[in-house]
């Protein structure tokens, strides 16, 4: 086998490994690119596999009495391996073209293993080759945890009934459990409702980001190691969080939690739907799920967290809504009047509906983020949301250091441009359609 710069492959890890350590870095990155797409096309593979030897039942040529049995003794594996390998190989043979894109490397095992979760799903499972193509345009486009968030949609809007009844599920069968011991404390919990622990996580959020501040205030230089480590933060946030609790308790006031906002990112005619299936409106246009409209369907909190249309509906009508309108590309529309920086309403809004740096593999969150022009304005580029990139500090400066360009892409993701114009791709990624185009 050909290594990059053109050598055969080292005969042992230790081999490989010192053989690396001599390439450059461009070398590194264009190998493992191609070792990830040659991997993918081994899997496929492999699900090919599986599927003939289920089809012709060759696992009982040595007595084996099912499928499952076979791929644990065959590969030494564990049950939930060789469940996930049977799951992978009824998606690529039941689903037209998930095969083919994975075995050209278009699409990796984390985008196959999520599709198959949906394909398993015995209400909505079935209806999942009819959006095959859509679904493996955005699989091949958008990073991981975003193409997540459209599956997530596409399943809740497929199987409604089934999503409302999970919900249900998981606000009736709420815990936590809270431990004290000899290695101190020990929290798990699980369930509630989708919108309360949306404000949740945004008050813990809240207190950790305190946390956060306290750290870089204590530092004399930029270089200087921060004293905690992030786990250490998060855990001292909690502990922050109950001592105010406390406090408030022990003066004699009820507790009062920082002040949150959650949106809801609703699109107009899936909540003219939700209000028609509880008699509260007419609907002679219902708006049907379909490849072309799945990115037009909203039904989310601004950081994705998928909330269930009845649910969405009752926190409209028990309080108060910001209407926020998107276009096809997924981009708020204009806000206001144009402006030189991006504050108070526009900011806001390019924040909204992303959910963290747009560097690829970077996950820094949104709202700690900076937000800029993709087109610089001294170039000409307007203060407006389809000119607005959403990037954390690091990436926002290297960008402008490395004269780093960025577009957007018809999906509505922006991509960073190397010098030459080149758009940073992931393995195996064909380039996008343009917004602009």
């Amino acid at each position: 086998m050909a290594w990059s710069d053109g050598s055969t492959a080292a005969e042992s890890y230790s081999d490989a490994l010192a053989e690396c350590l001599s390439w450059p870095a461009a070398a590194l990155d264009d190998e493992l690119r191609r070792l990830e797409v040659e991997r993918r096309r081994i899997e496929s593979r492999m699900a090919a596999v599986v599927t003939a030897a289920e089809r012709t039942a060759a696992y009982t040529v040595d007595g084996h009495r099912s499928s499952n049995a076979h791929l644990r003794a065959t590969m030494n594996c564990s049950g939930a391996t060789a469940r996930r390998l049977r799951r992978r190989a009824r998606v690529t043979a039941e689903v037209a073209g998930v095969g083919d894109a994975w075995s050209a490397g278009h699409i990796g095992v984390d985008q196959v293993d999520a599709l198959a979760k949906r394909h398993a799903n015995p209400r909505c499972g079935h209806e999942l080759a009819d959006f095959a193509s859509t679904l493996l345009d955005h699989a091949e486009h958008l990073e991981f945890d975003d193409f997540e968030l459209v599956l997530q949609r596409w399943e809740l809007f497929a199987d409604p009934d089934g999503s409302f009844d999970e919900a249900e599920a998981a606000a009736r069968d709420r815990d936590v459990h809270v431990a004290a011991g000899d290695l101190g404390l020990d929290i798990s919990g699980f369930g509630g409702d989708a919108l309360d622990a949306v404000k949740m996580r945004r008050i813990f959020d809240q207190f950790v980001d305190a946390e956060f501040h306290s750290d870089t205030d204590a530092c004399d230089r930029a270089d200087e190691p921060l004293p905690r480590t992030a786990g250490q933060r998060r855990f001292d946030a909690l502990r922050e969080l109950f001592f105010a609790a406390d406090a408030a308790a022990a003066a004699g006031l009820a507790p009062v939690a920082p002040a949150v906002n959650v949106d809801i990112l609703f699109d107009s005619r899936s909540f003219g739907e939700a209000l028609h299936a509880h008699g509260l409106a007419g609907n002679d246009n219902p708006f049907q799920l379909s490849p072309s409209t799945l990115l037009e369907r909203r039904c989310s909190t601004s950081d994705g967290v998928g909330i269930q249309p009845d649910a969405a509906l009752a926190a409209a009508l028990d309080g108060h809504v910001r209407r926020v309108v998107i276009d096809a590309n997924s981009v708020v529309i204009d806000q206001g009047t144009r402006q030189r920086l991006f504050t108070g309403s526009a900011r806001e809004a390019a924040v909204m509906l992303a959910t963290a740096c747009s560097h690829p593999g970077c996950r820094v969150a949104a709202r700690h983020c900076d937000v800029d022009h993709l087109t610089p304005a001294l170039d000409g580029g307007p203060t407006d949301q389809h000119n607005a990139g959403v990037a954390c500090s690091f990436h926002n400066r290297q960008r402008h250091r490395r004269r780093f360009g960025a577009r957007r892409a018809s999906t509505g993701r922006v991509y960073p441009l190397r010098p030459d114009g080149t758009p940073l791709l992931a393995a195996g990624e064909r380039p996008p359609t343009w917004a602009d185009d």
